[in-house]
């Protein structure tokens, strides 16, 4: 049984299925940054960063090193508000030609999910493309951050 939330941020999918989980007239980015957020939200949230060859490559040819992807999401999450929201680096995820990638999983839902704030072609493959320099990170970690906050909201108004 899939468990879903009612979010305006997250679409999940499952087994190509998209499933629509509902929408929220509340911006996540309203909520005060003084709430105190449950960490059983927020470790639900994994990120993924490609370290296949394609992606590797792409960081190599910018001057970029190996890790950077990586270390730019640890980074953000142990300096952020959400230490438990988990990093890991993944093969392939597919989006080659659109360099280095980044996608998100989260528990409750099988395979990636697309997060508002991702560009069209990023929401259809669920996969943040191109993700080369800080603000391309900034840019992916308050997606995940804005989605912990709608999430968070949403548990809390439903156990009301």
């Amino acid at each position: 049984m899939i468990k879903i939330a009612v979010v305006s941020l997250i679409l999940g999918w499952s087994n190509g299925f998209m499933i629509n989980v509902g929408s929220n007239s509340k911006s996540a980015l309203s909520m005060s940054a003084n709430v105190e957020i449950d960490p059983n939200v927020s470790e639900k949230f994994k990120i993924l960063t490609c370290s296949a060859t394609s992606c590797c490559k792409k960081r190599s040819v910018m001057g970029l090193d190996e890790f950077s992807t990586f270390s730019s999401m640890f980074t953000r999450i142990q300096g952020g508000e959400f230490p438990n929201v988990q990093v890991e680096e993944t093969s392939c995820l597919g989006s080659c030609k659109l360099a280095p990638c980044v996608a998100v999983e989260h528990d409750d839902f099988m395979g990636t999910v697309a997060l508002e704030g991702m560009t069209d072609n990023e929401f259809s493959t669920r996969i943040f493309h191109s993700i080369v320099n800080e603000e391309d990170a900034d840019r992916v970690w308050s997606c995940v951050d804005n989605a912990i906050r709608q999430m968070a909201e949403e548990e809390e108004e439903d156990d009301l």
